[in-house]
């Protein structure tokens, strides 16, 4: 069976793609199984999809769908594959939690459900041998126009996945800008977290559990990439990288005795490692980022959507992380559910005081995840109205724009905050590296905007220059920024 896995542009969106790992890996899987399938994705190949289908003549498509941004682009793949005459199967974690509407919308003939390498490989022999689809695992479709899911799949052992073969892809064309080196790659070392946040997805479609690939595949793959790819470093994609500290350590360990000598970052929960020693570790290892999520500065927040982690360590580790050489990021969530003013202001007090200590802000508005505990709350309590279309679900920006406001904070007050952070880290300045993070941004902005003709150079630069000129209305609001203490001083942090 000949498959073309789609992985759908994003529209108005300026900055370079990460590598579309999940597809890279059901890819690989189906080809190491006798099957053949190809990799288009739509933010490098703006040919028109009926061209790319005859090219490729497929048997089966497949389009991924890990969020709402993915689907409007994802209609117009399916649409044209349609019109091809082949089948069409929509995968990844948003497709899994909104399966019947996709269905129903007539987009897709089946969806894959959570996990795909197995499902797919059991698809297309399917296909080949003309058999019916009632015994795959994790599979939905319509029969007679009654919605079918089949029995849920079991997780698998990732030990038993080949390595992942980035020959399926242009992997240059995924280098990025990270802090402290360049030519910067994805990877994974795990799936899933063990996490129980009401707001997250990772219950759904992970069931809150965690697997990880054995170590040694894990740096090979990385050691292939450097030699022959010519990668400097990787960010690791996993929700939680490591679970407790001896997992940072037996890692560290393992990528030091290897000898690689590359640079990695990741995700990692901020109470995994409370000492420097460790830090010292992970960075003699190559970690020069860490991102912490730390969604809020207020424990009663925290404690509503089951964060489960203490105020009190953030500064101390955060201190350890930036003495031990290494860039902290930390992420914060702004309007969650029943945030009250006095909330914000212990989120806005942490954020600026970890900032002076090195670290590096990241911010997002809250949006609502179908299928998550919180947003079963929020539907429950009246707040939001669930989405029931697919149109509906498209129209949905997480993170960027602030959809819905479930929070006791005007709309207008959190969008200066996010605007007043989004410039004051722009300034964010080391002794090894002055303005480290608008560097970071404005060269992966030019990477991006150079890597796709004129038209889009063009919409980047405006899109660019619109951000900044945004962010710079934060100084029309003194009384906001009053307050909330939004103040603006100079910092230089001391290495």
């Amino acid at each position: 069976m000949r498959t073309v896995l789609f992985y759908p542009r994003i529209e108005n969106s300026y900055l370079p793609s990460y590598a579309p790992l999940g597809l890279i890996s059901i890819a690989t899987f189906l080809n190491n199984n006798g099957h053949e399938t190809v990799i288009c994705d739509r933010f490098f190949n703006e040919e028109k999809v009926e061209l790319i289908l005859t090219k490729n003549k497929p048997d089966m498509v497949g389009v991924s769908v890990i969020s709402n941004e993915f689907i409007e682009d994802a209609v117009v793949i399916s649409k044209a594959a349609r019109e091809y005459g082949v089948p069409v199967i929509w995968g990844g974690p948003l497709a899994s939690f909104i399966s019947q509407e996709i269905l129903e919308s007539g987009y897709a003939d089946y969806v894959s459900i959570n996990e795909g390498e197995f499902t797919w490989l059991e698809l297309a022999e399917a296909f080949k041998n003309k058999r019916t689809f009632d015994d795959i695992k994790g599979l939905a479709y319509l029969k007679s126009g009654e919605y079918i899911q089949t029995e849920k799949r079991e997780f698998m052992d990732l030990s038993v996945l080949p390595s992942l073969d980035w020959s399926l892809v242009d992997a240059e064309k995924y280098f990025q800008i990270n802090y402290g080196f360049d030519n910067m790659l994805t990877t994974y070392n795990s799936k899933g977290c063990t996490g129980s946040c009401t707001f997250c997805y990772n219950h759904l479609f992970h069931s809150s559990t965690r697997r990880k690939r054995p170590i040694s595949v894990v740096i090979e793959e990385m050691r292939c990439l450097v030699e022959e790819k010519g990668a400097g470093g990787f960010e690791f994609t996993d929700d939680l990288l490591f679970a407790n500290e001896d997992e940072v350590i037996e890692f560290c360990n393992a990528l030091i005795d290897s000898e690689l000598n590359t640079c990695w970052s990741g995700f990692m929960r901020v109470d995994v490692v409370n000492n420097l020693a460790t830090y010292e570790l992970m960075y003699k290892s190559g970690c020069r980022t860490l991102k912490y999520g730390l969604e809020s500065g207020s424990e009663r927040v925290l404690k509503s959507i089951g964060k489960k982690i203490k105020c009190d360590n953030i500064e101390r580790n955060i201190c350890f992380c930036r003495e031990a050489g290494i860039t902290p990021i930390a992420m914060f969530i702004f309007g969650l559910p029943g945030e009250a003013e006095e909330d914000i202001k212990k989120t806005i007090e942490l954020a600026q005081k970890i900032k002076s200590k090195g670290a590096v802000l990241g911010l997002s508005f809250y949006t609502p995840v179908p299928g998550t505990v919180m947003y079963k709350q929020l539907v429950e309590k009246g707040k939001i109205t669930p989405l029931k279309t697919l149109d509906e679900y498209s129209k949905i920006s997480f993170g960027e724009q602030l959809s819905v406001n479930v929070s006791e904070i005007s709309s207008k007050e959190l969008k200066i905050i996010k605007l007043y952070f989004r410039l004051v880290g722009l300034t964010t300045q080391t002794d090894n590296s002055p303005g480290e993070q608008l560097n970071k941004l404005i060269k992966n902005t030019l990477k991006s905007m150079s890597g796709r003709g004129a038209v889009h150079f063009l919409k980047s630069g405006f899109f660019t220059a619109y951000r900044l000129a945004e962010s710079l209305t934060v100084f029309c609001h003194p009384k906001i920024r009053k307050k909330y203490g939004l103040y603006f001083k100079a910092q230089n942090i001391k290495s």
